[in-house]
């Protein structure tokens, strides 16, 4: 299908066709499969922004990548608020840019184009933030930056593999001739334009010569048909199962391994809280105030929020360090400290002032090891067993580089040599 569509964009006529089919495609992600644009008034929730096919844009990616514009924003010009911000569009033009994204990889996919890890890989290594004094990629300064930028490794990839998609895609189409209307216009008068016809059917039994070929012509056409007539190539292979179940008592984890991997993991089994929280972002504090004043007035957060033309998010499940990240931590430590039912707020966050109550909280108890030695040996039991097959086959290549034959090889680790029937490539 790809080289169709490549052969399809060289041509004059096709470009054309190119650049419509993929602004329908993109409209169509778009108009059925987005949300109506509601993306100021509710960021931070778990719901989803945009998506198309397989992908989704969360409201928490959104409002990361929004934050992250408006603080590169804001180093241009120090004087910026987040109000003018979003006057400006700015936000606006973030979601569409992601949206777009998605609707390309959607249909990058359906192409059947996929971007490796080692293009990725070499992308990085060539942007220069990430190199040392010598030009060489630094990991620790890819680490650093990340961290500076509140970035993850995948986010990153993610971002570069996106933009790889945008220029394989759309760049070959951008290169291409615009059509002049002289040449659209017989192609679109060919839709108007009906013919009428007479067809004969000839059948091809009418051709046949009555005589039989001679050994001439025989041994002609077999020459010039010589493929049609000839056998592939074909191979047998001998080869040798390594079945896990050779690795199972090996890989048994244990009491000592178990409990080093309970202590190793024990923040993951400790008691914590979860609470579900009710968010809302205004431009300014003396908009926050005035709806708090509705709110201890007795009015429902979501009502107050309503009444200005807003939306309430709903966090559910929040622990700490998740509120953290998309409410910034005063807000995340206000609320934590705060009762069920109670308002917090106003508060600063990254995108405006918040206003949050607490609607639920979830104690979950400490698992000790007992209640968790199932899961533990179970996760052991698998990593053991992949080390010990690598190790196993790190054995066997060793003794072949040092010149042991399959049959030695086979016969010294107690395997079953097996042989294939033939097979074509």
């Amino acid at each position: 299908m790809l080289s169709v569509f490549r052969r399809l964009i060289k041509s004059r006529f096709g470009a054309l066709f190119a650049i419509l089919f993929l602004g329908t495609i993109a409209a169509a992600f778009i108009l059925g499969d987005l949300s109506s644009g509601q993306y100021g008034t509710s960021f931070g929730g778990g719901g989803t922004a945009a998506k198309a096919k397989g992908y989704k844009l969360t409201e928490t990616e959104l409002q990361e990548r929004i934050q992250r514009v408006f603080e590169n924003a804001r180093r241009s010009d120090p004087g910026l608020q987040v109000n003018d911000f979003f006057t400006q569009g700015g936000a606006a033009q973030v979601y569409d840019q992601l949206v777009a994204s998605l609707a390309l990889r959607a249909f990058a996919d359906d192409q059947g184009m996929h971007i490796s890890k080692r293009l990725v890989d070499a992308q990085i290594a060539q942007i220069p933030a990430f190199q040392d004094a010598a030009g060489n990629f630094s990991q620790e300064n890819f680490r650093n930056l990340l961290a500076r930028e509140r970035l993850t490794e995948r986010d990153l990839r993610d971002d570069i593999s996106r933009e790889i998609l945008q220029r394989q895609l759309l760049t070959p189409i951008g290169m291409g001739v615009k059509p002049t209307d002289s040449l659209v216009l017989p192609y679109a008068s060919l839709l108007l334009e009906a013919r009428q016809g007479t067809i004969a059917a000839i059948p091809a039994v009418a051709f046949l010569d009555e005589k039989d070929p001679t050994d001439a012509q025989l041994a002609d056409f077999y020459k010039r048909n010589a493929d049609r007539f000839t056998i592939p190539e074909q191979r047998r292979i001998r080869y040798a199962v390594v079945d896990a179940q050779r690795f199972a008592q090996a890989a048994q984890p244990s009491d000592a391994e178990i409990a080093a991997a309970y202590n190793q993991n024990k923040a993951a089994y400790a008691a914590k809280q979860n609470r579900t929280i009710e968010q809302l972002v205004l431009p300014t504090e003396a908009a926050a105030k005035a709806i708090a004043d509705k709110v201890k007035g007795g009015t429902a957060l979501s009502a107050a929020a309503q009444g200005a033309g807003l939306a309430v998010a709903t966090l559910a499940d929040q622990t700490p360090a998740a509120l953290t990240s998309t409410a910034g931590k005063a807000a995340a430590d206000a609320a934590f400290a705060a009762k069920q039912g109670d308002l917090v707020g106003p508060v600063r966050g990254p995108l405006g002032w918040l206003l949050l109550r607490v609607t639920a909280v979830k104690d979950i108890p400490a698992r000790p090891l007992a209640a968790v030695r199932e899961e533990i040996v179970a996760t052991l039991r698998v990593q053991k067993e992949k080390q010990l097959l690598t190790d196993f086959t790190g054995k066997i290549e060793d003794q072949i580089a040092d010149g042991a034959t399959v049959e030695e090889v086979v016969k010294d680790n107690g395997l079953k040599l097996e042989t294939s029937p033939l097979l074509l490539a």
